[in-house]
């Protein structure tokens, strides 16, 4: 398989709602493992961003957002939560300015 088609079966894989369909490889999750992993990228993006690791905090704080997406297009959550990474955004903007 193409690097090509393989990063496209991980973007379905990833963006395909809660249900259970072996046949494109997707299988159910846990809401709560979903949570529970929310948090984690939440606490290791801050961690790394604290250790000067920025290309680890880039990482886990859009493994978050992508885990937010998910949980909204499972059901899990009503409504998408709030970017908790929008006051390093605001205070980096406020540098620049």
């Amino acid at each position: 398989m193409s690097i090509y088609k393989q990063e496209k079966v991980v973007k379905n894989t990833l963006c395909t709602p809660y249900r259970n369909n072996s046949s494109k490889g997707v299988t159910n999750m846990n809401p709560i493992v979903l949570l529970e992993k929310m948090d984690e990228a939440k606490s290791k993006a801050i961690d790394s961003l604290s250790r000067y690791k920025f290309e680890m905090f880039g990482y886990w704080s859009s493994t978050w957002v992508k885990y937010n997406q998910l949980a909204w297009e499972m059901g899990v959550l009503d409504k998408k939560q709030p970017n908790p990474f929008k006051d390093f955004v605001d205070l980096a903007k406020g540098r620049i300015n």
